[in-house]
């Protein structure tokens, strides 16, 4: 962090010769002759690069070193972010409440594991046993994986069988008595990921958006590549399944010599996947969890002497039958906590469920009546009509994207088709075609004296930039920190100031010299005028390229994400008015007949396009967005509000800036209610 001191030298030096220049500009246009103007002129231009070249060198060699300690330092918060964030989230879900789910595992008994001297090391076993003797529970996964001398572990589970939950109280674990030298576990969803790219350079992206004091992707790449960073990735068969086979590969090359690795993945895809392959990970145990027993499903849902009675004849069946459907529903860890959940009001009664005919008859219920439990009718904000109905919309999107993440930037996706053309044409690639096409049409009639040609340029320019808005990527959040917006700023003072200083050597001494006629009296405000406007117009071009330079921090709740990227959508209101004010006079010029028509008709596609790049950032899009589907009754018009609802009641869950639902399992019950179709 030294340096900030010199680097505002440099700025001092720089600013201190620029005024020096401009003085000698104003005492000799003032005071001076014609060959003291002359002088002046040369010693201003001197004066002027003798600040502003060594400032520029001193200003690029001003670049902070990162040391070990830096680099210590670093791991150190990202523990501590990382271990407050599944903290909270642990505390949402409920998970510790009175105590976890006691969830057995043990070492899978199908042959997807490495050899036993491959995962333990040849020493520490002297014969060769054909299974690895590794058992335990929820309680000391984390003690027992450190062990593992390379530390690499594969979770494999049914769908509700708890490896999600198994892996974030796993990182918790890891979190809470961490040493210094040993890894911080990274939890992250594995869908997104694409086998084309890089496991680590897709990670070093994660880490790098997420946490952005780790000083850049490169160093993330390298805290990766060394395994002082843990990845802990969950939902492996989430990934579609003619990539599951490549993404292995991927995997199993990422973590070779020695790289820790924590992997969850349902039970039957990673079979189908290694009977196909029959290549495991190298050096990874790979342990199974087990169904939860009667007795430990009697044990969480006795949850108070008040409930005991409701739930006695559940339990009664349970201990009756460990082997009946109302046990094997009952099997999962999440099908007991939607079933404590459901039945936690007095009211309620829990021996409805031996009525049902069969295991799936009591998930299909449990999972219809999860939602309605969590609104009570009292609730005047969110009907629980209403809000199943919105559940269901977003359920249907992320199905029908093959996705399941809600990125409040991605929205727009799940607008009905006629509403996403208005957004459509809002896009700014159709001014900017529009104004390609004026200037090729005006050029046409120029040199080809073809009347009118700029009509149908413009007109065919706006097409083209409708078809090239299909394939312009969408903006994502722009999380710029304040000192983030300050150092933009400043250093956007460089190079304004250097043209500004250049404009006014040529307008106050180079012009006078070549114009041979007598200027008018005001000549001089119009010389400063253009020194003003060279000025601005340079700082703010370079004050926005200098914005999206700027590292971002993600690391924030979706909430607190919108406004920061409001506040970066705010920074860039200066260059947008200012063209858009430059658009404006051309058109009103173009409209009053003091100018042609085609600069009149740019003006307003300048005009269009400021207007077009404002809607255009990811938070103005998401407003509108909102509100066209608020206008169809798909979304609440406060959705953030609604999501962070119900985030916090239990329905969805929080990875990072996304909101997921508490499970795919929901998500699929909800997709089948009503299902929407965006094509």
């Amino acid at each position: 962090m030294s340096g900030g001191h010199s680097r505002s030298g440099w700025w001092w030096l720089a600013g201190g010769g620029l005024l020096v220049a401009a003085g000698l500009i104003a005492g000799g246009m003032l005071f001076g002759g014609p060959e003291a103007q002359k002088l002046t002129a040369i010693a201003s231009l001197l004066t002027a690069l003798a600040a502003l070249v060594p400032s520029y060198v001193g200003m690029r060699r001003q670049r902070k070193k990162i040391t070990p300690a830096d680099r210590e330092a670093a791991l150190a918060d990202l523990a501590e972010d990382l271990r407050r964030q599944w903290a909270a989230e642990a505390a949402v879900r409920a998970v510790r409440r009175p105590a976890p789910i006691r969830v057995r595992w043990s070492a899978t008994g199908h042959p997807v594991n490495a050899s036993p001297a491959a995962v333990l090391g040849a020493a520490a076993v002297p014969s060769t046993p054909s299974r690895l003797n590794l058992s335990g529970d929820v309680a000391d996964v984390a003690a027992k994986y450190r062990k593992l001398p390379n530390r690499q572990l594969v979770v494999l589970g049914e769908p509700g069988g708890g490896k999600s939950t198994m892996a974030m109280l796993l990182v918790l674990d890891l979190l809470a008595d961490r040493e210094p030298a040993d890894p911080v576990p990274f939890l992250v969803n594995l869908a997104p990921w694409h086998p084309g790219e890089a496991l680590h350079d897709w990670l070093a992206r994660q880490l790098d958006r997420e946490h952005a004091g780790l000083g850049g992707r490169a160093e993330c790449l390298r805290f990766l590549a060394s395994g002082r960073v843990l990845p802990v990735l969950d939902g492996f068969d989430e990934l579609p399944g003619w990539h599951q086979q490549d993404a292995l590969a991927a995997i199993d090359e990422a973590v070779d010599g020695g790289k820790p690795l924590i992997l969850t993945c349902r039970t039957r895809e990673y079979l189908d996947l290694l009977t196909r392959t029959r290549s495991p990970l190298a050096n990874a145990a790979v342990v199974e969890l087990a169904p939860v027993t009667a007795e430990d499903v009697r044990t969480f849902l006795d949850v108070s002497t008040d409930a005991r009675p409701r739930w006695q004849p559940v339990l009664d069946r349970i201990r009756a039958e460990p082997g009946g459907e109302l046990a094997l529903a009952l099997s999962t860890p999440l099908m007991v906590s939607l079933a404590r959940t459901v039945y936690a009001e007095p009211g309620t009664e829990p021996a409805e469920l031996l009525a049902l005919p069969d295991r799936e008859a009591v998930q299909r219920h449990l999972l219809e009546a999860f939602v309605p439990s969590l609104y009570p009718e009292r609730d005047p904000r969110y009907p629980v009509a209403d809000v199943v109905e919105w559940l269901t919309v977003l359920a249907c999107y992320l199905g029908h994207w093959e996705i399941n993440g809600i990125a409040w930037w991605e929205l727009h996706y799940a607008l009905p088709r006629f509403r996403s053309w208005l957004l459509r044409l809002l896009h700014p690639g159709i001014p900017l075609g529009g104004l390609l096409g004026l200037a090729v049409g005006g050029a046409a009639e120029h040199w080809l004296d073809l009347r009118l040609a700029w009509l149908p340029g413009a007109a065919a320019g706006l097409a083209l930039g409708l078809l090239i808005s299909f394939r312009w990527p969408p903006e994502t959040p722009r999380p710029v920190s304040d000192e983030g917006v300050r150092s933009a700023r400043r250093s956007a003072l460089f190079p304004a100031s250097n043209v500004a200083v250049l404009v006014a050597l040529v307008t106050f001494v180079g012009l006078p010299e070549f114009i041979t006629v007598p200027l008018p009296a005001g000549a001089w405000v119009l010389g400063l005028l253009a020194v003003l406007g060279a000025g601005a117009t340079v700082w703010v071009v370079s004050y926005g390229h200098n914005l999206r330079e700027q590292p971002l921090d993600f690391d924030r709740e979706p909430g607190e994400l919108v406004r920061a990227d409001r506040r970066y959508a705010r920074s860039h209101l200066p260059e947008q008015a200012w063209f858009g004010l430059v658009g404006a006079l051309l058109a009103v010029a173009g409209l009053l007949g003091t100018a042609h028509s085609i600069v009149g008709l740019g003006g307003l596609l300048v005009v269009y396009l400021c207007l077009s790049l404002r809607l255009r950032f990811a938070s103005a899009t998401f407003a509108l967005t909102r509100w066209l589907m608020a206008a169809d009754g798909l979304l609440p018009r406060d959705l953030l509000d609604f999501l962070h609802d119900a985030h916090q009641r239990g329905v969805l869950r929080r990875a990072g800036p996304f909101y997921e639902f508490r499970h795919a399992l929901l998500q699929v019950h909800l997709a089948e209610r009503r299902w929407v179709n965006w094509v």
